[in-house]
This record gives C-alpha cells, structure tokens and sequence, in this order.
C-alpha cells in the first residue's frame, strides 16, 4: 500500500528492461512497476488527513482525493499503464492519465469514472520516448478513505530492449597475461590522428590504434585528474570513491586494481608524474613500487620503465601504470616537437597574472599543446618498440587513455576542471587485446569505469557484483547496434573548490549538463552526436526529456549517497607547492 500525500517531488527512473530476468511477470516484456518505483517520490494535491483504507496491500497504489503523481522515464514503444484492476471511492470519483511529451505537449490519454477490472491505457508512443506520466485523483467528498485504488499497477511494452552483456570471453588469452596502462594526462581525443586530426601530432598512437580497438566515444567520469583516476584503479563512480576535492583521499577499505591483481601474484609498478595521484591521496594502495616525479617529460619516464623492467625477472606476470603529463599546462614542449609544431610559440605576449590567458594568446598556446602530444607519442612508440623487442608487446594487454581533456575558451574556460563539456570530459581510449591482430572502430559509448572489469575479465577474474561497468571486449563484439541499447546512461560528477556541482548525464544520443544554482539546477541539453562540440543548448526545446535526464542523475546521486566515502588529508607543504606549480592552487 502507498498513501501519497505530500509534495510532488519530480523524479526517477528508466523503463525496466527485464528480458526473462525474474523481474517482468512475461519474457520478453518491458516491465515497469509503478508502485516499487514510488519509494522515493512523493505526491502533490492531497490533504494529508486522508488516510487510506486499512484493508489496502502492499502491491495497491492509494491516490487520495486531490493528488497527482508523476512519473519522468523513457517509455518503450507501445507502452500500456495497467492495472489488475481500479476503485474509485466516493462521490464523482474519477482518475485522470495524463501524458506529456516534448512534442505534443500534456494530452489526456484516458478518464476513468467508475471502479472496473482489468485496466489497460495505451501511452500510444511508436517510438521509445521521455515522457512525464501522470495519474490525478479527483474525487468531489475528500472524506478519509476516499480516492483512487490501483491494484498492481504497471506499465509495460511488448518488447523489451536489449543491454551490453558486462562480459564475455575473446579467444583464449594467457591465464595470465600482462596489463600495460599508459595514461596521457589532459589529452583530448579531437587532437589525435586516428581520431580525425589533420595535424600528424600523433604517428605511433595512429599505429597502435590500426591493430587495436578503438573507441570513439569515450566519456571520463570527470574532468580532472583525482577523480577520473581514482574511478579508472576502482570501477566506482566519483561520489562512491569519494576522491572528489582538492583534500580528498581514496579510501584504504576501497580494494583497487593494484590490490586485486597483486593479490593473484601479479608484479605491479606505477609510474607517476601528477600530485594528485600520489601516496597521499591514497593511490599507492596494491603497488609494489610507486615511483612519483613531477611532471618529468615522458622520455624521463621511459627510461625510468625501461631500468624496472632490467631490474626484474620475468617470472610473473606485471601490471605497469604509467602516468605521462606532456600536455599538461604550462606547455613546454621539447625540440624538435617545438619547432615542428609551435614555430611561432617564442612570439606570444607575456601576462600577469599566470594562467589567467587572454584570448590573443589561444593560436600559440593550442600549437604547444599539440607539440607536447607529439612529443608524448614519440615515447609511447619508443615503449610499444620496447614491448616487442623483449617479446612482450602480443600477450599484454595494452590500454592507452587520458583522464579528460582540455578547454580552449570553447565554453569560456581555459585548462580543465571547471565544466563537463566534451573538450574536457571525453577522452582518447584505444585498447590492445592480447594477441589482437586486426584494429577495429567501436561507436558504443564507453566510460573511465568500464577498464577495471575490462582488466578483469582479461586475466581470468571475476567482475564484483557492485560494479557497474562493462568489459570492454564485450562491447567490442557486440552485435547490436548502439542506437538499440539501454543502458543507465554515463555518469560523471565534478566539485572543485569553490566551484559549483556539476551532473552529468549521456544517454543515447543525450547529454546533461546540470550546474547547481542558489535558485535550483541549471540544465543544459545536447545531442552529443550531432552537435558533438556542444554548441545548441535544447534544454528549452525539449523541456520533459531534460527532466527525465536530471530525474535519472537524481536516481544516481541517491544510489550513491550511502557508499559515499569522501576523506580529508592535511596537505604538506611539499606537495602544497606541487600542486600550486601546475595552478591547482592559488
């Protein structure tokens, strides 16, 4: 039994896709019980003295005279609002559905004026679509017991839509093979080669990628390092990590990548040139040697891998962590990169205060930064030359990656952290299978937190059941086109400093943006794959699918709220200075 009656609060969820799972009453239906999805919604228009009926079950939804519930989700095609059946107590008791979709406005799609068996009201969508379905009681005498009774209801559709399996099996790797992950700080995927670029910023990543798979649409769980980082070595979103502010640190229960893999007897090495993935913000978890230097260039750091693997037998197998930060700001790319590429850099105007960049500065800035991108793919060509000289490169499993991107004024920001627009948040993913020969184009979107299970899986492990990413193999060779998946969405969070909060959400072909306001969220809505530079705010046009979007983040921020595991370090002055030498710091 619901008694409802208190202030609509708007909110939750997805249309339930349960294909045979236990979860839908009939295989192959689209199920979607109206009263398990009301435990965190509320209902407008009702007195509160009207209490329910006493003989009411749990599995009965009871609308008191005067209130409205609403519901913001996706509806399948040819989705019905059923019920076992419908009473209507008291004088002129009548239960109003109401529809509203962007693009016919709220319509009546039934009223119903006396108790009946068997319920049955089409949504008459041909399409899956976000709506705001409503259910209003209205009822003349508001006596207490009075208003509507709905017994089981739900809504359902003939055929449910299909997910990504989370993992599946590719040929028979090595029971233990290596695990290589080479991470470019703050490159955005729009500045490589194999990407689009026309500027050969990128040959060796270019040739990695023609015998690998690469994803085109990667989206970072946010746009800065801490937090991408810490959701890549744990599976978690940013809120259940809890690594999400300038102070914050990964919890030591958090069992890690490092601490899974080391536990399975595997050699494991990190190699790190970011304050913020250090010892103290607790990224050391599971590491047998962590080495730290900042910002060295990513020669430095090859030398430094290439003395590890000299210093080590190669009796186990090893996961290697290598953290390069060439395009990091402030950009200081070395010969012959810096003549090749940023010719011009030595004409650029001097400033004060540092990092506050006028416009005037943005053609030579961006050319230094495409210099550092070079310069960083000349040594990963010179690591991948390594791997296969010392027979290593075919029963590896290679993941090149970035943390996020970066902004050049596209929205009015310069750097990163500051939004979670796509020149920030979307990252270059390439992954090389063990023995994968043939390179293959994948345009699933994908997620920082789907490379752990990707891991995983590729060593023999099982995927704990509390993650939510996917393998990435098994998007790789899914069969099903993207634009027919269904999926939670992708989840990304971002809260520095003073900076306000930040939600964001892709779906399909979607994305939100919310931005927290004194008077509330602020939304902003895109179709990412026709407008991928983010430019056309539709959050006007298409007012129900945003709310649907934002109801979804809610559903998120509630799911995470428990595990949230957010702790404060006290900073030293060392790593004070580190931080205020690449403007985290005033």
């Amino acid at each position: 039994m619901r008694h409802l009656s208190r202030i609509a609060l708007l909110g939750l969820v997805l249309l339930a896709t349960a294909c045979g799972s236990g979860d839908s009453p009939v295989e192959g239906v689209a199920y979607y019980d109206l009263v398990k999805n009301l435990d965190s919604m509320d209902v407008g228009g009702a007195d509160p003295s009207l209490e329910p009926p006493t003989e009411l079950e749990e599995d009965l939804l009871f609308l008191p005279a005067g209130a409205r519930v609403e519901y913001l989700l996706f509806a399948e095609p040819e989705s019905s609002l059923r019920a076992e059946s419908v009473m209507l107590r008291g004088r002129s008791a009548r239960l109003e559905v109401l529809l509203e979709t962007d693009s016919e406005g709220e319509e009546r799609l039934a009223t119903l004026r006396r108790s009946q068996d068997k319920l049955a009201v089409s949504l008459r969508l041909d399409s899956r679509t976000p709506v705001r379905l409503s259910l209003h009681s209205l009822v003349d005498d508001a006596e207490p017991g009075n208003g509507i009774v709905l017994v089981k209801p739900t809504l359902s559709a003939p055929g449910a839509a299909r997910d990504l399996p989370r993992t599946s099996v590719v040929g028979t790797p090595p029971s233990r093979p290596n695990v290589l992950i080479y991470l470019v700080d703050t490159l955005r995927a729009d500045r490589l080669g194999c990407f689009g670029y026309p500027k050969p910023t990128t040959p060796n990543i270019d040739r990695f990628a023609d015998s690998a798979s690469l994803y085109l649409n990667a989206i970072g769980q946010s746009s800065w390092t801490k937090a991408s980082v810490a959701s890549i070595f744990t599976g978690l979103w940013p809120p259940a990590h809890g690594a999400i502010g300038w102070k914050h640190k990964l919890s030591d229960e958090i069992v890690t990548l490092a601490e899974m893999l080391q536990a399975e007897g595997y050699r494991t090495a990190a190699f790190v040139t970011n304050p913020h993935v250090v010892k103290t913000f607790g990224f050391t978890q599971g590491f047998d040697e962590f080495t730290r230097k900042l910002k060295r260039p990513s020669s430095e750091v090859n030398a430094m891998v290439f003395d590890w693997f000299g210093e080590h037998e190669e009796d186990s197998p090893f996961l290697l962590y290598v953290h390069t930060m060439d395009p990091h700001a402030p950009y200081a790319p070395p010969e012959p990169f810096r003549t090749e590429f940023a010719p011009t850099a030595d004409q650029m105007p001097q400033w004060q205060p540092r990092w506050r960049w006028p416009m005037e500065a943005l053609p030579y800035l961006s050319d230094l930064y495409d210099a550092e991108i070079a310069s960083n793919d000349h040594s990963f060509g010179e690591l991948l030359d390594f791997l296969e000289d010392r027979g290593l490169y075919d029963e590896t499993l290679i993941i090149f990656a970035s943390d996020h991107g970066e902004e050049f004024k596209e929205h009015g920001r310069w750097r990163h952290g500051a939004t979670l627009h796509a020149e920030t948040l979307n990252f270059p993913l390439i992954v090389k299978f063990v023995d994968q020969r043939e390179g293959t184009r994948v345009e699933e979107t994908v997620q920082h937190i789907d490379l752990l299970p990707t891991i995983l899986t590729s060593v023999g492990l099982k995927i704990p059941n509390a993650l939510e990413g996917r393998d990435l193999a098994a998007v790789d060779q899914a069969d099903t086109p993207a634009a027919d998946l269904v999926s939670s969405g992708i989840y990304s969070h971002l809260r520095l400093g003073r900076s306000p909060l930040f939600h964001s959400l892709v779906s399909g072909q979607w994305k939100l943006i919310r931005r927290q306001r004194d008077a509330g969220w602020e939304l902003s809505l895109f179709d990412w794959r026709q407008d991928p530079a983010e430019t056309h705010d539709l959050a006007t046009e298409r007012p129900v699918l945003a709310a649907v979007l934002s109801a979804l983040i809610d559903e998120k921020v509630a799911s995470l709220q428990e595990s949230e595991a957010a702790e404060e370090v006290t900073l030293s002055e060392e790593l004070e200075e580190d931080l205020r030498a690449l403007g985290y710091l005033e």
